[in-house]
């Protein structure tokens, strides 16, 4: 692949005081040396050193400051204003690990006038009072039918085509936690999904995150996709152990080293008359899993 056949790759990353992070997403983007890169910063008017550090690199970016209405607002307009052939959004506290786009544009040849989409592994960076522990999560094959109930996809590590964008349609802003799950379901129905057994980036977790600042607000979301989308069986065992999630949370709290002990154990001991009605271990995992992060 020459330097002309690139595709032009637009990286649209929202932000809102995030200046302890979004130099080192920053660099992760402009540091992969991609030829035909678009990278723009919609920030929703920091008042931390954010702006600060985007002025160190506006001959390499474009960025806006402007109050919006929300991160799902911000990627819209990202997205409407953007140039590329493939699209995509990093968080603001997310980076891409080193290869990752060169990758990509390799696996969109032959592909950019369709509805395309390809998604890859994720490392995870948890951080929470000076501790720094990790994780991952593998890109597997999408289940559509899994997707309308558990996010399979991890939204740093997923790229897409203008096309599959145009048909598919922006991102829902009356939501502001399960905005990239909710896409990428309504995005299954038209676009054909590529896996990839590679790891893309880096999904960070810290206490400031908004999803640990309004967990209320993101279960509810939550609850709201599985009764659209998701199959009866499953919106039935969600509500179940939604009505309950107060309790559970509780219980996890108190067994602060839950590595050690069965949270399936506890939770069949704790509440057996929900755990007789979801009889898989699995399935109660997912749900507890997706409520609890």
């Amino acid at each position: 692949m020459t330097e002309s056949q690139y595709p032009c790759i637009s990286v649209v990353i929202p932000s809102f005081n995030q200046g302890r992070f979004i130099e080192q997403t920053l660099l992760s983007v402009l540091g992969q040396q991609y030829p035909n890169l678009e990278v723009l910063v919609m920030d929703a008017g920091s008042t931390d050193e954010t702006h600060e550090i985007l002025r160190k690199y506006q001959d390499r970016i474009f960025w806006q400051a402007k109050p919006d209405g929300g991160q799902a607002e911000a990627i819209n307009e990202g997205m409407r204003i953007s140039r590329g052939d493939i699209l995509c959004w990093l968080s603001s506290d997310d980076f891409y690990l080193p290869g990752t786009l060169l990758d990509i544009a390799r696996r969109f040849q032959g592909h950019l006038k369709e509805s395309f989409l390809v998604y890859g592994s994720a490392l995870t960076l948890y951080e929470e009072n000076g501790v720094i522990d990790g994780g991952w999560k593998n890109a597997d094959a999408l289940d559509c039918v899994a997707l309308t109930y558990e996010c399979t996809v991890i939204q740093p590590s997923v790229f897409w085509t203008r096309e599959a964008w145009r048909r598919v349609g922006p991102i829902n802003t009356k939501y502001d936690h399960v905005i990239d799950w909710e896409w990428y379901i309504r995005a299954s129905k038209i676009a054909t999904f590529c896996s990839v057994a590679k790891f893309y980036s880096v999904f960070r977790l810290h206490p400031l995150q908004k999803s640990k600042k309004d967990g209320l607000c993101r279960r509810r979301e939550i609850l709201e996709v599985i009764d659209i989308y998701a199959p009866d069986n499953w919106k039935k065992n969600y509500h179940l152990i939604y009505s309950r999630f107060e309790r559970v949370q509780r219980l996890l709290v108190f067994f602060k080293n839950r590595k050690s002990i069965s949270l399936y154990l506890l939770f069949c001991l704790c509440f057996p008359w929900v755990a007789f009605k979801i009889k898989s271990r699995r399935d109660v995992g997912i749900i507890l899993g997706m409520l609890e992060q």
